[in-house]
């Protein structure tokens, strides 16, 4: 009957208006709830934005450092073959040292020995010397002699003339003999003297050669010394450019290993924001769900007050 049906009809608005209030409060619940998830979902896709960002300004910081290592392995490479230039140039120049310290070692041998022979020479000359002075001395005695007999043949008058010309001719041989003597005396005695200048020229020269050597043999050391720190320089530079190139492989496999976070941050950037997207398309959804609910309640309340009205119009309230 009408009264039943009316009775049914007001139960339902009731029933549809409690749901339609249940509904309408947990879409506002679930509204709130994805408001919450989308602000939650946006900050972490801002979090993935500043993590690539970081990313990438790792990245160029580490391709910079890269660049840079390889600049000081190309430097180091330079360094090294300088100092191996140098090192070839110093051992050229103590070779060369050390050839001419060994011919000036020689030179001053021969100096040494000739100043020796000149020595040599000048005893030899004064043993001559004294010789001449014994010929002089025998001359002097000859003339003398001579003399003498010439004075005894004149005394013997005829029989001692013939005598007299060979005694005359012995002192002219003695003084003949003096004369050549005293002239082998007077350049023994220039032989002597010259001698003596070219002995202390000698001594001069090997005091002066042999301060050459002591110079020459400090040169040599000086070499040698640069030649081993030239040899450390270049062991030093080697590693150095040995360490770079381990530097620039390690920053080269940074960079790979970089770019492949990269690539994973963004990727997840994106998802990120797809999902940021479909967070806040689903709570669109649910404000305009929960605005429904609403709407369906207000139409649900007033058809139990039409309901209400109806039954007292009509007297079917009892």
């Amino acid at each position: 009957n009408l009264k039943s049906l009316v009775g049914k009809v007001r139960d339902a608005s009731v029933r549809v208006s409690d749901s339609a209030q249940g509904l309408s409060a947990t879409s506002q619940e679930m509204t709130a709830s994805s408001h919450e998830l989308s602000n939650t979902v946006e900050q972490i896709s801002r979090g993935a934005e500043v993590q690539a960002e970081t990313v990438e300004k790792t990245s160029r910081l580490i391709k910079e450092m890269a660049v840079n290592t390889e600049l000081v392995a190309s430097s180091s490479k330079k360094v090294s073959d300088a100092v191996d230039t140098t090192v070839q140039t110093a051992q050229g120049g103590g070779e060369k040292a050390r050839h001419t310290m060994e011919r000036m070692m020689q030179i001053l041998q021969d100096v040494e020995k000739s100043g020796v022979q000149v020595v040599n020479f000048g005893e030899q000359l004064g043993r001559i010397g004294k010789i001449v002075e014994v010929i002089n001395g025998i001359a002097q005695k000859t003339n003398l002699l001579a003399l003498n007999a010439t004075i005894e043949a004149a005394r013997a008058g005829e029989y001692g003339r013939g005598f007299a010309v060979v005694a005359e001719e012995i002192r002219k041989l003695a003084d003949s003999t003096t004369s050549s003597a005293e002239e082998i005396t007077a350049l023994i005695g220039k032989v002597q003297d010259e001698g003596q200048n070219v002995e202390v020229s000698l001594r001069n020269n090997i005091q002066e050669m042999d301060e050459g050597r002591k110079a020459i043999d400090l040169t040599n050391k000086a070499f040698e010394e640069i030649i081993e720190t030239a040899v450390n320089t270049q062991s030093k530079a080697t590693s150095i450019a040995e360490l770079s190139q381990k530097q620039i492989d390690g920053a080269n496999k940074m960079v790979d290993a970089i770019e492949e976070i990269s690539q994973v941050v963004s990727d997840n950037a994106a998802a990120t924001e797809e999902g940021s997207a479909a967070t806040e398309e689903q709570s669109a959804a649910m404000s305009e769900m929960a605005h429904a609910a609403q709407e369906l309640a207000r139409y649900a309340e007033t058809l139990a007050e039409n309901v209400k009205q109806f039954e007292l119009g009509n007297g079917l309230s009892g």
